[in-house]
């Protein structure tokens, strides 16, 4: 069975640490990713707040011609 040194755990740990660091998020790619997430969601909100109108348009509109 091979013997592990203690040089070779470190710097097996070390590649291990560089790897993470570089896929890692950083600041920036939290907040654009924040951004991104606003923006989605105020789209969301527009397009049900347009459904509800047209919602309440055509319930108007039914109501109206039932009625008059």
């Amino acid at each position: 069975m091979a013997t592990v040194t203690l040089d070779q755990r470190v710097a097996a740990i070390e590649a291990d640490i560089a790897n993470i660091r570089t896929t890692m998020a950083t600041k920036t790619d939290i907040a654009d990713l924040k951004t991104v997430i606003a923006e989605k969601e105020a789209a969301q909100i527009r397009w049900l707040l347009g459904i509800m109108l047209a919602a309440a348009v055509t319930m108007g509109v039914a109501v109206f011609k039932t009625f008059m």
